[in-house]
């Protein structure tokens, strides 16, 4: 019913069948594959009311004993609503001639603390480490022009699978984030262009052959990844990102989504920048809250304890983009009419 990408909706119909699973009592167990959901599809809607919805709710909440099984519920909730969104369900109607109401409709929801981002690892280094161990390499390098596609331009893993030569223009210093065939983006808010830098147009322009195929990044299946052109060198990359290791330790061996926790990087390192609308606009959220509660890094703001001790004025942190000689890498990050830069320190 919602008009976004294939992968997101089966995500929020996923959730939706979880609700009703529970609402209508279908054990987890003791079905043959598929079997369930079949069960679950039959369930009438007459039977996922507000009143069942706000039951479930309660029941699940009662049996919580962590902020983490809060925010499964919330989580659950929140993309199953998805799917009843006002304009998809008017449609819906029109098509079927029907009176459609969404159940979701003034449902409180268990309040549930955001999920901060704590930076894990210096982007800066996290170059430099894979200039030696991925870029040169003809097995790999796959994985570093994943990785620097994820830093420089806050793509989602979809968004890197699907991206096409056509989506770059290395003249204008544009990265495309639009639909395609066969491509739908997570919502109409991940439509959008990204600035590069002429370094980094460099490095890109480096990857193109003379006869280039339709997409920047070769094609590598793997069964765990139906929907991915590039299933293998995704698993491969995660795979480097978990054994990564500074002063000893693997700081993102126990990440689930090692890509997805360097778009978080990189969106933190534009608000430390340039400010929590332009980290929106980077990553290209809906909402400016999932950008404030799931995306920045909550550990490097101090009162600035130190100038106030020695009776100094306090310094504002740099929002102009301003170039600093020690540092070495640089990404535009916006398309306005003054570019914004990120840096990253090596």
């Amino acid at each position: 019913m919602v008009s976004t990408g294939e992968t997101t909706r089966r995500a929020y119909v996923t959730a939706f069948r979880a609700i009703v699973a529970d609402i209508a009592s279908i054990p987890r167990t003791g079905f043959k594959p598929n079997q369930r959901n079949e069960k679950i599809d039959k369930v009438s809607l007459q039977k996922v009311t507000r009143e069942a919805i706000q039951k479930w709710i309660a029941t699940g909440t009662r049996k919580c004993t962590t902020q983490s099984d809060r925010r499964t519920i919330r989580s659950r909730f929140v993309n199953a609503k998805s799917l009843f969104h006002k304009n998809a369900l008017e449609a819906f109607n029109r098509t079927h001639n029907i009176t459609l109401v969404s159940p979701f409709t003034d449902i409180t929801l268990p309040k549930t603390a955001p999920v901060r981002h704590f930076s894990k690892v210096e982007l800066g280094q996290l170059i430099e480490m894979a200039k030696v161990d991925l870029s040169g390499s003809t097995t790999d390098f796959e994985q570093w022009q994943i990785l620097i596609l994820v830093i420089s331009a806050g793509l989602r893993r979809n968004e890197v699978d699907k991206l096409r030569w056509a989506d770059i223009d290395l003249k204008a210093q544009k990265l495309h984030i639009r639909d395609a065939e066969g491509h739908t983006l997570k919502t109409h808010c991940s439509v959008g262009s990204i600035s590069l830098d002429a370094r980094t147009c460099e490095l890109i322009a480096g990857w193109k052959p003379l006869q280039a195929p339709v997409y920047v990044i070769s094609e590598a299946r793997h069964p765990s990844m139906k929907h991915m052109r590039c299933g293998d060198h995704f698993n491969r990359l995660c795979q480097w990102l978990r054994n990564v290791t500074v002063d000893g330790e693997k700081p993102l061996a126990n990440v689930q989504k090692p890509l997805h926790e360097l778009r978080k990087e990189a969106g933190s390192r534009v608000n430390e920048l340039h400010g929590l609308h332009e980290a929106c606009r980077f990553l290209r959220h809906t909402s400016i809250n999932t950008t404030s509660d799931y995306y920045l890094n909550s550990d490097n703001v101090t009162v600035g304890m130190d100038a106030l001790i020695e009776g100094e004025q306090q310094t504002p942190a740099n929002t102009s983009g301003a170039n600093d000689p020690d540092e070495d890498i640089l990404f535009i990050t916006n398309d306005g009419p003054t570019p914004k830069s990120i840096r990253f320190v090596p």
